[in-house]
């Protein structure tokens, strides 16, 4: 139970991550900005789970910016 709810909050930071990214923007300042906050998540949770997910959101972004 213990590491389901630490999978929660690091999707539902994911989410958070994701949903106040978008739509991504193309230039330093957006990416910059993007990079600290997946930096801070990946600190605070330290977990494979959570680098795998931060992951998937940038290159998600990477093509939501390019359709």
């Amino acid at each position: 139970m213990k590491d389901s709810k630490l999978i929660y909050s690091i999707i539902t930071d994911c989410w958070k991550i994701y949903k106040n990214n978008f739509p991504p923007q193309n230039d330093q300042k957006y990416w910059s900005d993007l990079t600290e906050q997946i930096g801070q998540l990946c600190d605070k949770y330290n977990h494979p789970f959570c680098d795998g997910m931060t992951e998937q959101i940038i290159q998600q972004l990477e093509r939501d910016i390019k359709a």
